[in-house]
């Protein structure tokens, strides 16, 4: 396998299991408000990872996703 570099990761399936854990736990506004960020950064399309077409890095995407729930 070739070396990738751990910055370019899709963190989306990580983020959404986390949604699925809050829900678990009874923080359906909280998981609501996340879901609503990751959906509102994929449909603007100008924060996305290698892998959707971009050129935003992990930690880049996940910021992105925090700032969006601001």
């Amino acid at each position: 396998a070739p070396d990738l570099d751990p910055n370019m990761a899709n963190p989306t399936a990580t983020i959404l299991s986390g949604i699925m854990m809050l829900m678990y736990l009874g923080e359906r506004e909280t998981a609501v408000r996340v879901e609503k960020a990751v959906a509102k950064i994929l449909k603007e399309g100008k924060k996305l990872t290698p892998d959707l077409g971009g050129n935003t890095g992990t930690a880049e995407y996940v910021k992105a996703v925090i700032d969006a729930m601001e």
